[in-house]
């Protein structure tokens, strides 16, 4: 079995793909070990304790039964006391909206720069996405799978894309 973890902040929706502490519940996986990543989602005096509880009560069930093929749990909590945890959901990855921009700067010599980054990042808001029940209080474990392969598009290119060519 391997937790990775307890991270200190959130790792949330798509924001997994930079996470060291997904990341190496990944390779886990990867090598066939039943795998898991426990974050807080906070900024300040962190509750591990909380998140203590919650991931050894998940590594009971996971050593018991363990996981589906080529599965992980990302499991976020929010940063209360045990006793304030609403319950746990199963949820789903939510998406971050980034409001990008570029800013041409100059630097001292003159030479020209760009800054790519914008405003402040906000969340899609479902009721099933890992940041709203962290939000709402719940513990959110998402089963994360392996083979990133958007199955539907793969589909539509197969009949849209090159369609005269002969497929392999």
């Amino acid at each position: 079995l391997i937790v990775s973890g307890i991270n200190k902040g959130g790792n949330i929706g798509d924001d997994i793909t930079y996470s060291g502490t997904v990341s190496a519940a990944i390779e886990g996986t990867i090598m066939g070990i039943p795998s898991f990543a426990v974050s807080v989602v906070g900024e300040k005096k962190f509750h591990f304790d909380t998140a203590a509880y919650y991931s050894t009560e998940i590594a009971k069930y996971v050593l018991e039964k363990s996981l589906p093929y080529d599965t992980l749990l990302n499991v976020n909590l929010p940063n209360v006391k045990k006793e304030n945890i609403h319950g746990v959901k199963f949820t789903r990855q939510g998406k971050r909206i980034y409001d990008n921009a570029v800013q041409e700067t100059y630097d001292p010599k003159g030479e020209k720069h760009f800054w790519i980054g914008g405003g402040t990042p906000y969340w899609e808001h479902g009721e099933d996405t890992d940041i709203n029940a962290v939000q709402k209080g719940y513990v959110s474990i998402t089963p994360i799978h392996l083979d990133l392969t958007n199955h539907s598009a793969l589909e539509f290119l197969k009949k849209t894309l090159f369609p005269a060519h002969k497929q392999a």
